[in-house]
Order: structure tokens, then C-alpha cells, then sequence
């Protein structure tokens, strides 16, 4: 990320839109390390922030932000995530290689969420439910790929 000047020109819009609740295709668009302060559910741990770009007939291209937490609390849903494209084999162990995370693809469960703004509206988005094994759940596909 990089800020800009007062009299920068822009023109990279969002392509926000939330997507009724289902199962996606996705690529991953953006990945960063980051850090998480924690929170009441969370400790302070090291974060991957993922932008993932989902494309569907019909609906058109949405971009949701997920963010994956480092801490044993929630090692499930990072061997979900790399189960899903295609790094580790469900039952063995695997050390996370993020080098390969940005342009992976994988299928999600994806779900929508009501919430209130600090402004107090109430606003909806997208978030992951489930991360898919692409061998069990994709028909067969065994090298993740479709």
C-alpha cells in the first residue's frame, strides 16, 4: 500500500458486491502480511490478508477481504485454506508456503453478514464460511484446477 498525494489522480474504483450466500470459484488477488492488535476472540498474532476475486455468471465480479490469523485457536481454518489450493493433502502436515498464495484459486462457501456501522447503518458483505477441498468436493478435480 502506498499513500497518495492531496492532488493525486485517481481512478481504481471498488468492486464491491455482495454475493447471495452459496459456493465460489475465487482467485487469490492480493495478499499481505500483516499484524492483528487481538481482540476479545483473537490473541495478537501475525495476519494474512487476502483480497479474493470472485467472478460469477450473472452476479458479476465481486472482491471480498479475508483475513487468516496465525494462532493454533484457528490452525483448522489455515488447513482449510491450503487444502483448498492445492499445498496440503488432507490428513499429512504441510509448512504454509505463502511465496505460492497470491494467484492461487480454490472454492469457498461464502456467506452473507448484517452488521451496523460505527455510523449506524446497517450495512451487509460477504465473508468465508468454509474453504473447499477441491479432490473431495469439486468432483474428482485432483489438481485443483478448473
Amino acid at each position: 500500500m502506498s499513500s497518495l498525494a492531496w492532488d493525486a489522480y485517481i481512478e481504481n474504483e471498488s468492486e464491491f458486491t455482495v454475493l447471495p450466500a452459496g459456493e465460489y470459484e475465487f482467485t487469490v488477488t492480493k495478499f499481505e502480511k500483516t499484524w492483528y492488535d487481538g481482540s476479545s476472540k483473537i490473541e495478537p498474532c501475525n495476519c494474512a490478508a487476502l483480497e479474493l476475486t470472485i467472478s460469477s455468471p450473472g452476479v458479476g465480479k465481486s472482491v471480498m477481504k479475508e483475513r487468516l490469523f496465525l494462532v493454533d485457536k484457528v490452525e483448522w481454518k489455515l488447513c482449510e485454506f491450503f487444502r483448498c489450493i492445492g499445498q496440503k493433502v488432507h490428513g499429512q502436515g504441510v509448512t504454509m508456503n505463502w511465496n505460492t498464495v497470491l494467484g492461487s484459486k480454490g472454492r469457498a462457501m461464502v456467506e452473507v453478514n448484517t452488521y451496523k456501522g460505527n455510523d449506524g447503518n446497517t450495512y451487509t458483505n460477504n465473508s468465508v464460511t468454509r474453504y473447499l477441498d477441491p479432490e473431495v468436493e469439486m468432483g474428482g478435480e485432483e489438481d485443483g484446477a478448473w
